[in-house]
């Protein structure tokens, strides 16, 4: 016990604890001043950290470790022990973390290679490797117990999917009502003369292009005229304008 941590015995500031609970605390100081004993040094840290929080609460009639009260009775109780003084609030916090699942963090520590356990020497290291392989497990280690939303935050999330409802029903009314705007406003009813004038409102840039286009089709696709018999003719190679000789007795009976 160093010399430090054997003041703590005598410490005023700790008058009234339980004698147990003043040893959890010693035993946490002195295993500040140890570097290499892995979850050992850390689950000790973890209690006397857990103990000093318990008895500031009870010291000051409070529920949480939260509060101007709390943080008076929990700093008169650090001044016997500045090992455990300099620790900053974070790292406090994940030493108390580990401590509270030391049983199930220690069942999964058996399971890793040395070189592993001696670089996760820092309780924040322990806990994001063992969060990492151990999702499933809820608060107090207890596996598969999610906590369930509260009626505030299942009224958000309700919130949420309705606003993502509502967006996406705009953005379709809103292409609809583009598509809609670039549609013409024909009808198979529409006489050609109701056409005609949609597209000369509408499209008057392009109604002299679609007339064109119409008419060569309609030419491509139109039957061929049937010739006349003075083209027939001429096909043949008889010339039209010949008078067809007569032959046989002339009118009124005389012969030439």
């Amino acid at each position: 016990m160093t010399e430090e941590t054997g003041n703590a015995a005598t410490a005023t500031e700790w008058q009234g604890m339980a004698p147990e609970r003043q040893e959890v605390i010693r035993n946490g100081a002195e295993a500040m001043r140890v570097h290499r004993q892995g979850l050992t040094r850390i689950f000790a840290i973890g209690q006397a950290f857990e103990a000093m929080q318990d008895e500031a609460m009870y010291r000051s009639h409070s529920n949480n470790p939260i509060g101007k009260r709390y943080n008076d009775a929990y700093a008169l109780l650090e001044k016997p022990v500045p090992e455990l003084a300099r620790i900053n609030k974070t790292d406090r916090s994940q030493f108390i973390w580990c401590w509270k699942r030391h049983e199930a963090i220690e069942r999964w520590w058996i399971t890793k290679a040395q070189n592993q356990k001696d670089r996760w020497n820092h309780p924040d290291a322990v806990k994001k490797n063992y969060r990492a392989e151990n999702d499933d497990e809820e608060e107090g280690g207890k596996a598969g117990r999610r906590k369930q939303p509260s009626a505030v935050e299942k009224l958000k999330a309700e919130n949420v999917r309705l606003r993502e409802e509502l967006d996406a029903a705009n953005a379709k009314f809103r292409r609809l009502e583009r598509d809609a705007g670039d549609a013409l406003l024909i009808t198979r009813k529409d006489t050609p003369e109701e056409i005609l004038n949609v597209l000369e409102n509408e499209i008057p840039a392009k109604v002299q292009r679609i007339a064109g286009l119409l008419l060569n089709r309609q030419k491509s696709t139109s039957p061929p005229k049937r010739r006349g018999r003075k083209k027939e003719a001429e096909a043949e190679g008889d010339d039209p304008a010949e008078p067809i000789a007569h032959v046989g007795p002339e009118p009124n009976g005389r012969d030439k």
